[in-house]
């Protein structure tokens, strides 16, 4: 069966990895994860392209432009 999309889900925390994997691959999701991110932009370059990409926000909070000032 071929599957219904294909995700890549970016985050430091192995268990929300594992939990993300777990639910779309039991909705026929083809997922690939990644944990940091080098490996994701690795994943985003080579190989098909995805339909999605699930990614830990955080990781952009010190190249975003402080609101503040």
């Amino acid at each position: 069966m071929n599957p219904v999309a294909r995700v890549l889900v970016v985050d430091n925390d192995f268990r929300f990895l594992e939990l993300a994997s777990s639910i779309f691959s039991n909705q026929g999701v083809e997922v690939v994860c990644a944990s940091d991110p080098d490996q994701a932009h690795f994943h985003l370059n080579s190989g098909p392209k995805f339909d999605a990409v699930v990614a830990d926000l955080l990781w952009l909070a010190p190249v975003l432009p402080n609101s503040s000032e």
